[in-house]
């Protein structure tokens, strides 16, 4: 927060920051394209349970997964309203 008042910093540090940018860059160029091959593997699975499913089922699912989102909803809700 120093740094930031005064200035960029020096030569070191913005060396240091680039430094860890580029290992940053480095680290999602690398584990990027599994993790979308892996995201693309679960979506076609996701494709195939769907279309194994008929409409009645899909319903139900979906209210199903409605109602969990209305208990987290009001779970989280409720956790976060403080008690005395």
């Amino acid at each position: 927060m120093t740094s930031i008042r005064s200035g960029v910093g020096d030569a070191g540090t913005i060396k240091a920051t680039l430094a860890n940018i580029e290992s940053i860059s480095a680290a999602i160029k690398r584990d990027i394209n599994p993790l979308i091959d892996k995201a693309k593997h679960a979506l076609d699975g996701v494709d195939r349970a769907t279309s194994a499913i008929g409409p009645a089922e899909r319903n139900k699912i979906a209210r199903a997964l409605d109602e969990l989102v209305a208990v987290g909803t009001r779970w989280t809700g409720s956790a976060a309203t403080p008690r005395r």
